[in-house]
């Protein structure tokens, strides 16, 4: 028994070592867990080692009892944190892993006209009009940062927060990041704007349908503001039906996600129209919102 201790203590113990320089390193299980584990790994493989030196003496029944009862929980812990440490060594594709870092900002846009639109729609005043602030949570880059709708502010603030922790590469920083963003702006004449079915529909006068989307069910945080002569009034989705003799359609997509470990990941992201008149003033604002931590 004494041996088998010593040789399974001796063998841990270097891979216990290997995973820490990993973490250290960056190619293993990020952030303060993968430490903890990978000292845990160490701890145990030091402690099999002490237990095969104990269990080699000769004499009281009670220690040796004592001795396999530990041998079998520091197996138990062992294998319970060694697979995660397993999986990037070994080359095993781990969605989110680190070095894994995907940006895409895409704004597209046919003419001037429509970049235009695209801009009013990206400086409205939403926390004015829809009474929020404009994230969720502290913005320091070290806290977990939700948005609560979008404009150029919010994607400057993730684009640098994506570029300051795609760069800092020291213990406990994100493992992985994901950061999407895409408006898109479309130009139609005479048009009806309709909400059915969880779903914002945009028609032509004839019934042919132009536009559809279904990002915004009322369980994910749906917020409409309709202007109404000079101001902005929230309406709920059930009153959207009206027509337009013209209408510029920004439709804006957000989506970002910091992993650090399987228990430790936040992400936000918003679906968002916008439909501008002629003269380029926001008429309806409508936003889908969802947010989620692990």
């Amino acid at each position: 028994m004494s041996k088998w201790l010593t040789a399974v203590g001796l063998v841990f113990l270097p891979l216990g070592a290997f995973f820490f320089w990993g973490v250290i390193q960056g190619r293993s299980l990020s952030g303060l867990a993968g430490m903890f584990l990978s000292a845990l790994v160490i701890v145990q493989s030091i402690v099999l080692i002490l237990l095969g030196e104990l269990a080699g003496e000769e004499g009281q029944n009670e220690r040796r009892t004592s001795t396999k009862v530990l041998f079998l929980i520091a197996l138990v812990i062992v294998a319970a944190v060694l697979p995660a440490f397993l999986v990037k060594p070994l080359g095993v594709n781990v969605p989110n892993a680190r070095g894994r870092f995907e940006r895409s900002i895409v704004r597209n846009a046919s003419n001037n006209e429509e970049w235009t639109a695209l801009t009013v729609a990206e400086t409205v005043d939403y926390s004015e009009i829809f009474k929020e602030t404009r994230f969720e949570g502290r913005t320091g880059y070290q806290y977990y940062t939700w948005a609560n709708f979008v404009d150029s502010q919010v994607v400057e603030y993730y684009d640098d927060r994506f570029d300051a922790r795609a760069r800092n590469t020291l213990r406990g920083e994100a493992g992985g990041i994901e950061f999407r963003y895409e408006a898109n702006v479309s130009t139609w004449n005479q048009i009806r704007i309709e909400y059915r079915a969880s779903a914002i529909e945009i028609r032509s006068l004839d019934g042919t349908a132009l536009y559809e989307t279904k990002e915004f069910h009322p369980s994910v945080g749906v917020k409409f503001a309709f202007r109404n002569d000079t101001k902005y009034q929230g309406v709920s989705a059930g009153e959207l039906n009206f027509t337009m003799p013209m209408g510029y359609i920004v439709d804006m997509s957000f989506y970002y996600r910091e992993y650090y470990a399987p228990l430790a990941a936040f992400s936000s992201r918003v679906h968002q129209i916008v439909v501008l008149n002629q003269t380029f003033t926001p008429i309806l604002l409508g936003g889908a919102r969802r947010k989620a931590i692990s």
